[in-house]
């Protein structure tokens, strides 16, 4: 499995387009979870995670305001499964269009 933190250069705390990537993020995935081609969890006001049937995720976590993100965090366990490529580009998009940090761990 590949996980990987995407996060501005000085953080997400005071980053000015904090909500838009959570905006981005929720727009992209949820019609997948309407379509049940994604699995959406929000065990707490503090945290959203996306997963597909091959346990692929997104997993957000927001500050005590539960708007503006703390950690944003994309895993890829199977790199051939179809959404692995998806969620590439995802990241792609969010460091090309927001000037996102990928660290891998």
């Amino acid at each position: 499995m590949k996980n990987f933190r995407l996060a501005p250069k000085n953080g997400w705390s005071d980053y000015p387009q904090n909500k838009e990537i959570v905006e981005s993020i929720y727009s992209s995935f949820m019609p997948l979870v309407n379509e049940a081609s994604w699995n959406y969890m929000n065990f707490t006001s503090e945290s959203g995670m996306f997963e597909d049937d091959a346990e692929n995720s997104v997993h957000l976590e927001f500050l005590e305001d539960g708007e503006n993100l703390a950690s944003l965090c994309i895993s890829i366990k199977i790199p051939t499964s179809e959404n692995a490529g998806f969620l590439e580009k995802t990241m792609n998009e969010l460091e090309s269009k927001y000037s996102l940090i990928r660290d891998e761990s």
